[in-house]
């Protein structure tokens, strides 16, 4: 499935499959990978939480469960907050996770409203989002 993936969004599942596989040497690599891919291709935000989201990821020593619970609720938190910038990212982190376990239905919803907060907002992290929704099959 990789290989007909944009660039980061390749690098953000095996990421996460590493992770969840118990490979957080190789997780941490790919993150890294896509953050710096995101920085270079002016996702500046996105590679911030790329950062972050290696960081969560090692912590919960790549418990995929334990990170979507952390992401869940901190959506919420935001929603409270109306913090439309965070709530996209952790949109797009849902979305990834989803992915990673095969809920094609979830990740489309996610990556639907992330895509249309960055664009609300006028975020080229917008563009990133389209781009991973037209490459799923």
């Amino acid at each position: 499935m990789n290989e007909t993936l944009p660039a980061a969004l390749a690098l953000h599942v095996r990421a996460l499959t590493a992770a969840r596989d118990g490979d957080l040497a190789a997780a941490t690599e790919a993150f890294t990978e896509a953050q710096r891919w995101e920085a270079s291709h002016g996702y500046e935000r996105a590679a911030l939480h790329t950062s972050h989201q290696m960081a969560l990821t090692m912590n919960f020593n790549g418990d995929l469960m334990r990170l979507r619970k952390y992401y869940d609720e901190t959506l919420g938190t935001l929603k409270r907050l109306r913090n439309r910038e965070g709530m996209a990212l952790c949109l797009r982190t849902i979305g990834e996770l989803a992915l990673v376990n095969g809920a094609r239905a979830e990740t489309d919803k996610a990556w639907e409203l992330s895509e249309r907060l960055f664009t609300a907002l006028g975020l080229n992290e917008a563009r990133q989002l389209a781009a991973w929704r037209a490459a799923l099959p």
